[in-house]
């Protein structure tokens, strides 16, 4: 599996917590808006933003303050787990429970739930239109480049006439549950996007092809691009990894769109 080969910058920006590839002053500024489902990796996604960076381009992940700390809270819970908590939870069952227990407690005290003891709960969703409202806010800058997968994209297109935002790019928009009816949530403002958008879908996408895409009412700055690929982009192989590569270096640096 890929891995970015540039060394990651970390800083905490208001309630979020960003990851970025190179200083966030420099511009344009490449917002990574990832898909909700967090187990599951893009490695050809990875490696597109790798090349991105090496192409000059600034590139950042954030999460909200609450993911992370759930986040951490979970690994720590993990570790220890692996360490020595669960062989002493076999072995001394009641002692293990209390063990437990106040392991729980050190990390929700290292790792809170709530910005202070009687203040409301962090919020955990990273990805809502909401908080990818507030991050563009608290990141100032001023040409930003949404790239999204999966459900970011519905995030992303829900908040593409922020001033900032200068053009957005998603690889397997969810036009429809694979399992479910037509949702109005994750279709109906496309018709509105005022901003040059770049979807790029693959032929085997069990949430919609670039065919099924055209049920729906899509505003003109949407650009589709129908590529082989599934909906996870895991393991692109390296032709088609290319291609994809040009398409959007060519709509990230065209004054209009592709």
């Amino acid at each position: 599996m890929h891995r970015l080969t540039a060394s990651l910058e970390f800083k905490a920006l208001g309630e979020f917590f960003v990851h970025s590839l190179r200083h966030l002053e420099e511009s344009p500024t490449v917002v990574v808006v990832g898909r909700h489902n967090l187990k599951k990796r893009s490695a050809s996604i990875e490696a597109l933003l790798d090349e991105l960076h090496k192409e000059g381009f600034s590139v950042c992940w954030y999460e909200c303050m609450g993911a992370r700390y759930a986040r951490l809270r979970q690994r720590a819970l993990e570790e220890i787990g692996n360490a020595w908590l669960d062989s002493f939870v076999i072995r001394h069952p009641v002692m293990g429970i209390l063990a437990t227990k106040a392991v729980r407690l050190r990390l929700k005290i290292k790792y809170p739930k709530r910005r202070c003891f009687l203040l409301n709960k962090w919020d955990t969703d990273s990805f809502s239109a909401k908080n990818l409202r507030r991050f563009l806010g608290e990141l100032s800058a001023p040409e930003v480049l949404l790239m999204s997968h999966s459900a970011g994209g519905i995030a992303a297109s829900l908040v593409a006439s922020e001033k900032s935002i200068k053009k957005l790019v998603c690889f397997g928009y969810p036009f429809k549950h694979p399992e479910k009816a037509d949702e109005d949530d994750r279709t109906a403002h496309l018709a509105c996007v005022s901003k040059p958008f770049l979807i790029v879908q693959g032929s085997r996408d069990e949430y919609g092809t670039v065919q099924d895409a055209q049920r729906y009412a899509l505003s003109p700055h949407i650009v589709l691009s129908a590529i082989e690929a599934d909906h996870d982009y895991d393991s692109l192989d390296k032709p088609v990894l290319d291609q994809v590569l040009q398409l959007v270096l060519q709509f990230l640096r065209s004054k209009q769109g592709v």
